[in-house]
């Protein structure tokens, strides 16, 4: 009985305190990834309250008497992916520490849904020393949008770590240049939108990125095919420079240089325009234009 009423009174003790987040600790940055220890996405095959000792940072049977314990919950994940981790966590399936309830910073679990966890590791004290337990909060970008968020945590490490690098533009066009692309075309940005694009579409397979959705207002054609001759288009590049994303404002005019890729979705198949940075793509339409008119038909919109 003691016991109970002693395990009952620590876990009642983690709701005494208010969680206090900072609003840094949420977002997704260099900063934030530097200090998040592990970073994991899986499904939560178990939660377990138990008792936890903070001076020796390990759960425990029996609270020991002069030393912190709280009761916490003991979240077992089945890991389907790391994205950050040291050699000691990497495992089928781990086990993650959460305060019982959110006045105390506790993240809300539920079986059978898939999360991403943030969070820190603890090296366990005197003769435990060596292993590790691991812990997450509410202050943490711990979220169970996983597949977003995995969308999200992919872009922005390519954007982080890859550059574009693109060969030099010849100053004037030839009729080679012309034949490598699947369209030339020039328009008024009327409209930008953040949306998922998959750069391996032709296999109906690969990973999204964030990409920027391009409404255009055709003025007029230079190349293209018959999927494509109405006076609005819709056209992809990547969200970032460092992915070789071209910088598009709404308003300006621009001659689009692209490509043009098969995408599925069910048993039907659509094409869809995309454009990079490495492209001949240019706000400086009226150079441009004299200089394709005497390769290549111009073909009005009406």
């Amino acid at each position: 009985m003691k016991l109970l009423v002693f395990i009952s009174l620590f876990l009642i003790s983690n709701s005494i305190f208010g969680c206090s987040c900072s609003s840094e600790s949420r977002e997704l940055n260099a900063n934030t990834l530097w200090k998040t220890d592990f970073i994991v996405k899986g499904i939560v095959v178990g939660i377990d309250t138990v008792i936890y000792n903070s001076g020796l940072n390990r759960e425990v049977k029996i609270a020991d008497k002069g030393l912190a314990a709280v009761g916490k919950l003991r979240v077992a994940l089945k890991v389907s992916s790391y994205f950050k981790a040291t050699d000691e966590l990497k495992s089928d399936t781990i086990y993650v520490y959460t305060a019982t309830d959110g006045a105390a910073c506790g993240y809300y679990f539920a079986l059978g849904n898939v999360y991403m966890v943030y969070g820190s590791q603890r090296a366990r004290h005197l003769r435990d020393s060596g292993k590790i337990e691991m812990e997450t909060t509410i202050c943490s970008r711990t979220t169970l949008n996983a597949e977003y968020e995995t969308i999200l945590l992919r872009t922005w490490m390519e954007e982080t770590i890859f550059d574009c690098h693109c060969p030099d533009k010849k100053a004037i066009p030839k009729i080679e240049d012309i034949e490598q692309v699947a369209f030339i075309v020039k328009g008024k940005v009327i409209s930008i939108e953040k949306t998922l694009y998959n750069r391996e579409i032709e296999e109906g397979v690969g990973l999204p990125i964030l990409a920027n959705k391009i409404s255009l207002k055709v003025y007029s054609y230079f190349k293209t095919s018959e999927e494509f001759t109405s006076d609005t288009v819709s056209i992809y590049t990547p969200i970032n420079k460092n992915l070789c994303g071209f910088d598009f404002l709404v308003g300006e005019v621009y001659l689009i240089y692209g490509k043009q890729q098969k995408t599925l979705s069910k048993d039907s198949k659509f094409i869809e325009m995309y454009t990079q940075l490495c492209s001949r793509s240019t706000s400086h339409f009226e150079v441009e234009t004299m200089i394709l008119r005497n390769l290549v038909e111009e073909r009005f919109i009406k």
